[in-house]
């Protein structure tokens, strides 16, 4: 399938494919909250694209792909062979992971993941997210600087491993705490905290610890 304009797909189930979709515009995708998308061919090659509803969604895109304001009520899943980047605001019931290869993933909206974030790229490309609430890291990997800017706290339930430098800010009012505790974690670089002055923090570093 290809369309050079922009596609709106509505289905009252699945959404799946079973070869290649290039869509030059913007891609808006509706299946109800109880049904899946499952659009995960690598050769996929999309510009924006919107979850107006979902339950478990899966999109893989051969080059960088930017996420439009999308609602998922299960797990969602990006796949990229560029840049992963938001352009409106991602809500999230399920778990999420976002893997981008050799390029960067810049989620900065007030966006709102509720189950477990994994994060992954390679090379000194850098990561950063924001959550409007709490955020639960899981399995994250990144191979440059890793920024998280959100208002709550910030748990895991993965390992982090990060190379490059790791802001993390929670300053929001609230008192959340900080606490990546897992004793398989690894900060390469620098860790810089910025929190309200009754936030706890714990973290735990394999390597050796540079706080800045």
């Amino acid at each position: 399938t290809s369309v050079t304009g922009d596609m709106s797909l509505t289905s009252s189930g699945a959404l799946t494919d079973t070869g290649t979709i290039t869509v030059s515009g913007t891609t808006t995708l509706a299946s109800g909250a109880a049904n899946d998308i499952t659009f995960d061919t690598s050769s996929n090659n999309f510009g924006t694209v919107i979850i107006t509803n979902g339950n478990n969604v899966t999109l893989e895109d051969t080059n960088a792909i930017a996420l439009g304001a999308s609602t998922v009520s299960g797990n969602l899943g990006v796949t990229a062979g560029g840049a992963i980047t938001d352009s409106g605001v991602l809500t999230v019931t399920g778990n999420s992971s976002f893997a981008a290869g050799a390029n960067a993933i810049t989620l900065d909206l007030a966006n709102d993941f509720v189950g477990a974030v994994g994060l992954s790229n390679t090379g000194s490309n850098n990561v950063l997210i924001d959550d409007a609430n709490n955020l639960s890291l899981g399995t994250v990997t990144v191979g440059g600087d890793f920024s998280v800017d959100n208002v709550g706290a910030i748990t895991q339930s993965g390992v982090v491993t990060i190379t490059g430098n790791t802001v993390l800010d929670n300053l929001d009012g609230s008192n959340a705490a900080i606490t990546l505790a897992n004793g398989s974690n690894a900060f390469t670089g620098t860790v810089t905290f910025t929190t309200d002055t009754g936030s706890n923090v714990s973290l735990t570093d394999t390597t050796a610890l540079d706080l800045q």
